[in-house]
């Protein structure tokens, strides 16, 4: 991850590439990262049956392998048709790699650490993010066809290290001597009944069209508004990674022992309103101001969704569950360049009120979800309340019964 996202630079100015360097204006850089956006979900969805059948090793091979090719390919088409076939494409099979990824997670590790290897994984790619958006906004000034062709190559070096390191995605099979280890970090299972775990994706989905806004109405809105230049902006988002690969470990930690629709809740509003500070304009200083806000935000609320996800089910369970919250990913993906690029055709701060509105509905409703579990109603297992004796029981059994 680290070396892949460290080139990874292509897609952050994807939106400027198409709307200035092309001159094919906003709207259809809008349309495009939508149209990749549907692509990340086939993408997702063919990822997740694949690991299934292949090996997570593989897909992420060969993933990596063909988004190169895409990426080479993509440079040279130079027709808005070529384009958007060409960008669907090259989603589909670049967004296979994030399912098998996190299925090479969950193989590489006992359940226990998940929490902290999703973390790390986060560091890893976002220790990445510092080096590839600050590059990419040098090699924009100069030549775009560069973004391209370095990207392809960081492409080619990750599958390289995943090819040479052929003891990743081996299963983790628990053992006795890890059962008090297991417990001690256990903090119970919080097993939530369908229709509220629709209502939490239905309140993420809101959350993510905000954030999503990063590849495509962000740039522009800093450039055209703000007076930013591409060396400018790129170096705007390396301060958001470094600040995550900084402070997130340690944020995870310190989180530990608070509820996790809480944490999100409280995330959710800082990171909306952090973005709605862009309204207020003003240049350089207000966009830094505002990404250490939504980045706050942001550190609190990714890691410990994928953790509420997982843990929201039995682990047989699991990888549906995990599906259906990255597919739920990609539709904001391809919904919100277009409800960006509607905002931005109306008032270019047009998408930053509605930051703010959606902001306190999405907290409130988060809350309102741990409400009802809390009272039983998503629950039909013992939840993170439960005592300390019965999930010593449960996880004695999960750990001698195979058929659990």
């Amino acid at each position: 991850m680290l070396v892949n996202r460290s080139g990874a630079m292509v897609i952050p100015f994807l939106s400027l590439y198409l709307a200035h360097e092309m001159g094919w204006g906003e709207l259809f850089a809008g349309k495009s990262i939508a149209v990749y956006g549907a692509g990340a979900c086939v993408g997702a969805y063919l990822g997740g049956r694949l690991a299934a059948c292949i090996g997570a090793q593989r897909v992420q091979q060969y993933s990596l392998l063909g988004n190169a090719i895409g990426l080479c390919v993509l440079s040279m088409m130079d027709t808005k048709a070529s384009i958007l076939v060409t960008l669907f494409c090259l989603s589909v099979v670049s967004e296979a790699f994030r399912p098998a990824n996190v299925t090479a997670i969950c193989e590489s590790v006992p359940d226990h650490l998940q929490r902290r290897a999703f973390a790390l994984n986060r560091m890893a790619i976002n220790l990445g993010f510092t080096l590839g958006p600050a590059i990419g906004g040098v090699l924009a000034g100069i030549s775009y066809s560069m973004l391209f062709y370095v990207d392809a190559a960081s492409c080619i070096g990750a599958a390289f290290v995943l090819i040479r390191s052929k003891h990743l995605g081996r299963c983790h099979k628990a053992r006795p001597a890890e059962v008090h280890n297991v417990l001690d970090n256990a903090d119970g299972m919080t097993l939530v009944r369908p229709f509220h775990f629709a209502a939490f994706l239905g309140l993420s989905l809101l959350v993510f069209l905000i954030f999503f806004q990063l590849m495509s109405t962000y740039p522009i809105y800093l450039r055209n508004q703000l007076g930013m230049l591409e060396w400018q902006i790129g170096s705007l988002m390396s301060i958001n990674t470094l600040m995550i690969v900084a402070f997130e470990m340690v944020l995870v930690e310190s989180m530990q022992k608070y509820q996790s629709l809480s944490v999100m809740a409280l995330g959710v509003f800082i990171l909306c309103e952090g973005f709605a500070l862009l309204s207020v304009g003003g240049g350089a200083g207000i966009a830094i101001a505002a990404l250490v806000v939504w980045t706050i935000g942001e550190m609190m609320v990714m890691p410990v969704m994928m953790t509420f996800v997982a843990q929201s089910c039995e682990p047989n369970y699991r990888s549906r569950r995990i599906g259906v919250y990255s597919t739920t990913l990609s539709v904001a993906f391809v919904l919100a360049p277009l409800l960006g690029a509607w905002c931005y055709s109306i008032y270019p701060a047009f998408i930053w009120w509605l930051a703010a509105l959606i902001g306190p509905i999405a907290s409130l409703g988060l809350l309102q979800l741990r409400f009802e579990i809390d009272r039983g109603c998503g629950v039909n297992e013992p939840s993170v309340v439960q005592s300390r004796e019965q999930a010593i029981r449960e996880l004695r059994v999960d750990m001698i019964d195979p058929h659990v």
